[in-house]
């Protein structure tokens, strides 16, 4: 994905899954000003996430089915986000489950077929109405 993409202020919707592209994770496209649904699923994008900072209006991320490796940083997402699906399962991602994952906004977060490991936070599992999938 073209990194000329981060000068679109006023795309909202970028919905690209499944077309067999490859590359880094398109990070940059989280964070425009306006955007609301980010869907990139059943690529091969891969590398490290460095920060999982999200837009302003960022209601729909989909990033699953990728190649997606190493640990989630820890303070990537603030609790006011308007993040209200996440979708992060059947990549690589390694590590601890953060705990940031616990956001009021929150309603279906999938994580599975990944490797993580440790214990899931309590906070998350008796957070609802959030449909939590196969952590």
């Amino acid at each position: 994905v073209p990194s000329s993409f981060d000068n679109c202020a006023n795309l909202q919707n970028f919905l690209i899954s499944y077309n067999n592209l490859v590359g880094n994770l398109p990070t940059f496209m989280f964070t425009l000003p306006k955007i609301r649904n980010v869907g990139i699923s059943g690529n091969s994008f891969s590398g490290i996430i460095n920060s999982l900072a999200i837009g302003p209006e960022l209601i729909f991320l989909d990033f699953s089915h990728n190649n997606v490796s190493g640990s989630i940083p820890a303070t990537t997402i603030t609790p006011s986000s308007t993040l209200t699906l996440l979708r992060m399962n059947n990549n690589k991602l390694s590590g601890s489950i953060p705990s940031f994952f616990v956001l009021s906004s929150l309603t279906e977060l999938k994580l599975n077929d990944n490797l993580f490991s440790g214990d899931v936070d309590d906070l998350l599992l008796n957070r609802s109405p959030v449909a939590i999938s196969s952590v």
